[in-house]
C-alpha cells in the first residue's frame, strides 16, 4: 500500500443532468450519490479518524464558498461559473 495522487477525473467538474454517465456523482459518500447530508460527511471523516472534523468541513465550504471569486480568476464564463455554483451544497455547513 502506497499512496499516489488520483487522476484529474476524480477532482474535475463533469456533472451533466442529460448525461448518461454524469447525471449524478461519479463516487459516493457514505453509500450516497446523492443527497448528501452533513451527517454523511461526519460519518466519513469519523471511519477515516480525522481530526477537527468540524474545522476540516467548515475549512472546504469556505473554500467552496469563493468558487465564482477563483473561476473568475481563472477565465471561466459567467455561465459556467453560475451552472456549477447551483450544484454546490453549502445548506449543510456546521
Amino acid at each position: 500500500g502506497k499512496w499516489k495522487l488520483s487522476p484529474a477525473y476524480d477532482v474535475i467538474y463533469s456533472h451533466n443532468p442529460a448525461g448518461q454517465w454524469t447525471n449524478q456523482h461519479q463516487m459516493s459518500l457514505n453509500g450516497k450519490r446523492d443527497n448528501f447530508s452533513l451527517e454523511d460527511l461526519i460519518a466519513v471523516a469519523e471511519s477515516i479518524s480525522l481530526n477537527r472534523t468540524d474545522k476540516v468541513i467548515n475549512e472546504v465550504f469556505a473554500a467552496v464558498e469563493r468558487w465564482p471569486e477563483f473561476a473568475r480568476q481563472a477565465g471561466v464564463n459567467e455561465k459556467t461559473i453560475k451552472d456549477i455554483s447551483s450544484n454546490h451544497r453549502l445548506g449543510m455547513v456546521m
